[in-house]
């Protein structure tokens, strides 16, 4: 007995190894050869004897702590079969969701179960190993863990209350693109200039001697009227010219940025250039504008009963039966009997005809299937958005800067007794008799609305309560989760950067109309739903563009020279999507949808979609300052593939340990040896059922010889893990936005 112990040691510390970052390296990064799936099991030698881990099983998520079990067997020369056990862990989870990591911290082992191991010897050990386990990086692939999520009790939030009325809808036969201007123009003086800026629009849009004129990176368009008609321009007004010298410098000084990043985008076969001059539709309420190019030209999607409109970069289909038109805009679906002319009607995802869901996955069009309730990748979409990206704040964090356009103003938050600011771009509520301000996912409270401001280590349960109505409501995802006296761990789920769940499928924005503030000084715009082609992509999340992006030149979203251009940033709510300046928004590039769900096209290079969701906002230099570094890691001993095992061993939540056969069937580990079970494996629940397993362990033991019916839902979770890492596009990489290993970063040990 005394010689198990040493053993049973080196087998968890060997299972919880598994999570080092030279495992998570050979996982997760595409192009390097490495089958993901090949990775599992993996093998380590101790003391003459080989440790054989199987990949781990999700138990419980909670908000910032999570629990898994994981099946381990032991070969040494003294025994000719090997010992089959499993190892339970809890710890502290810490996302990036940029570079797709979980890292487990403040590790603790609740339980050991191994032959030939005492209780005794077992409590050593999770003792031993709690100590030991919290100085090691151990990292985690989230595109493993994702797939487990349907079986753990961990809900999704679901929003109501949204607008689902359909914004304005411009269909166009002839290149054409979309400037949304918030409402009626807002004219500002331009300091040391005879021109005037239109500050309600992320565009560089000025107004000169009557004259509206609207910025290209090439070129400038002008009108007299600013609905038009707009007309290109070869020729400026001379007090124009050095605005142009101006942005075409920010212009390069950005390329220039870019190309030392590495980031220049991906090479795609070529097109013919195109030489078309769009039209500019201009917009003063929330629109969409889609282009097609002449006479839709239809092609059918198999056994649906649709046909997809393929001369388009919008999400058009047609109902062959219904003879109905359909659209995706930001998420939603709308329908309408007459394309050009509408009226255009909201279709909730989870009431689509049957068609929609048997969309085929290898068709140009299959990433629509994330937007049809049920289907597996609407399902994963949804899961996405139960995962935080998380941080450890340091309670000394310095606070930011709150203006106001004049003395602070305050509005009634509907059915809540709380108040919100208006004036002011940032979001700060009172609420409980105190001030709270969220910047950058992180809380802040004041005695006072103009501060000083201190990191929150809490925040009042009724704010959670703000309805979508309110242009703040995104403040809801950013939660508190708990304190030490050095940091604060937060964390934000995707609803802080305006991705929602709704009808089972994921949207973007409210769908409501917040009003700006229109002040003496300042002009400060709300969030938006549409207006910015805005589309999901599984591995990038919400990417931004035009209707029409493959013409001679793009339009330009910019800074400005003058340290700000029409208040950017808040267009898309605090800190969500912050383009560099001079940043020119592209149309969508079909071809690349299938193969990488790509967004644009310039130059013959397919460039990344338009960071959204890859923007962790913990990572922003405005956050820079306030993040606590942890110490350095250590190297933890690191396992090898395990090569000739199947990666088919599982564990059920009492220890007991199983296989999947090649013929789909399983077998029980009992007495050294592997016995049929007596009864067939139970399928998983059928898809679109919103019924959860539980997580919870049952109260004994199983029959011996008969299969729990949790695992052949494990067992699919591991497939389709396996899947995602394997289907991720050719180019994706996390190099340029994983963390570095010296940094914990996250939650730490408390120290």
């Amino acid at each position: 007995m005394r010689k198990s112990l040493p053993l049973v040691v080196f087998l968890v510390l060997a299972a919880v190894s598994l999570f080092s970052p030279a495992v998570w390296a050979q996982v997760a990064s595409p192009g390097t050869g490495v089958q993901p799936i090949d990775e599992w099991p993996r093998d380590i030698e101790v003391d003459n004897a080989i440790v054989t881990i199987y990949q781990p099983q999700l138990d419980r998520w909670g908000d910032v702590t999570v629990d898994y079990r994981a099946a381990v067997s032991v070969q040494s020369p003294k025994t000719a079969e090997p010992v089959f056990g499993a190892v339970w862990v809890t710890g502290r989870y810490d996302v990036d969701r940029d570079a797709r990591t979980v890292r487990i911290l403040d590790i603790k082992v609740p339980r050991v179960k191994l032959d030939g191991a005492s209780e005794g010897n077992k409590k050593k050990l999770a003792s031993l190993l709690e100590t030991e386990i919290p100085t090691w990086d151990l990292v985690y692939d989230l595109d493993l863990v994702i797939p487990y999520l349907k079986l753990v009790e961990e809900q999704t939030r679901e929003a109501d209350g949204f607008n689902d009325r359909p914004p304005r809808v411009l269909v166009r036969h002839e290149p054409s693109v979309l400037i949304f201007v918030d409402g009626t123009p807002r004219l500002e003086k331009v300091e040391n200039a005879p021109f005037e800026r239109v500050s309600n629009t992320p565009y560089v849009m000025v107004k000169y001697e009557g004259t509206f004129w609207l910025a290209t990176d090439k070129d400038w368009y002008s009108a007299r009227n600013i609905e038009g008609p707009w007309r290109l321009q070869n020729v400026l007004p001379d007090p124009l010219k050095q605005l142009d010298k101006q942005l075409k410098e920010e212009q390069k000084k950005q390329q220039v940025q870019q190309e030392a990043a590495g980031d220049t985008g991906e090479q795609v076969p070529s097109k013919p250039a195109e030489t078309r001059i769009p039209k500019v539709v201009v917009s003063l309420v929330p629109a969409e504008l889609i282009f097609i190019d002449g006479k839709p030209q239809l092609k059918p999607l198999g056994e649906t009963g649709l046909s997809e409109v393929s001369n388009t970069d919008s999400d058009v289909l047609y109902d062959n039966g219904a003879k109905q038109w359909y659209v995706l805009l930001s998420g939603r679906w709308f329908t309408s009997p007459d394309l050009d002319r509408g009226p255009w009607t909201h279709v909730a995802s989870d009431e689509l005809p049957a068609g929609f869901a048997n969309i085929p996955k290898g068709s140009e069009v299959g990433y629509l299937r994330a937007s049809v309730a049920g289907t597996e990748e609407a399902q994963e979409a949804v899961l996405e958005q139960v995962i935080p990206n998380t941080a450890a704040v340091r309670r000394d964090a310095p606070a930011p800067e709150v203006t106001y356009d004049g003395q602070p103003k305050f509005e009634p938050i509907e059915k809540t007794k709380m108040v919100y600011a208006v004036n002011t771009s940032s979001a700060v509520v009172y609420a409980a008799g105190r001030y709270y301000l969220c910047d950058q996912g992180v809380w802040y409270d004041s005695a006072s609305p103009t501060g000083p401001w201190t990191v929150s280590i809490t925040i009042p349960a009724e704010i959670s309560q703000i309805p979508p109505s309110c242009p703040i409501y995104n403040v809801t995802y950013v939660k508190i989760y708990d304190t030490t006296p050095e940091v604060v761990y937060v964390g934000y789920t995707p609803g802080y950067t305006e991705s929602f769940v709704h009808h089972g499928c994921v949207v973007y924005g409210t769908g409501h109309y917040y009003r700006p503030w229109w002040g003496p000084h300042h002009y400060y715009p709300r969030p938006v739903t549409y207006g910015f082609h805005v589309r999901w992509n599984p591995w990038y999340g919400w990417s931004f563009g035009f209707s029409f992006g493959t013409g001679p030149f793009h339009f330009t979203i910019g800074h400005g020279p003058w340290g700000g251009w029409a208040g950017f940033g808040g267009w898309f709510g605090p800190g969500f999507f912050r383009p560099y300046p001079g940043f020119a928004m592209r149309a969508g590039w079909r071809a690349g949808y299938r193969h990488g769900y790509w967004h644009g096209r310039l130059d013959g290079r397919r460039p990344r979609p338009t960071p959204y969701a890859r923007n962790n906002i913990y990572r922003s230099q405005a956050n820079r300052a306030r993040i606590a570094q942890g110490a350095g890691t250590r190297t933890a001993r690191q396992p090898r593939t395990a090569r000739g095992k199947p990666n088919n061993i599982y564990t059920d939540r009492n220890g007991n340990v199983y296989r999947r056969t090649r013929d789909g069937s399983w077998e029980q580990r009992n007495r050294g040896s592997w016995q049929k079970t007596t009864r067939p494996a139970v399928p998983g629940r059928p898809s679109g059922s919103t019924a959860r397993p539980s997580a919870r362990p049952s109260t004994g033991p199983p029959t011996p010889g008969r299969q729990p019916r949790s695992l052949e839902s494990d067992y699919r979770a591991r497939q389709r893990g396996n899947q995602r890492i394997q289907s991720r596009p050719p180019s994706y990489s996390r190099s340029h936005s994983r963390a570095p290993r010296a940094s914990r970063g996250g939650f730490g040990r408390r120290r």
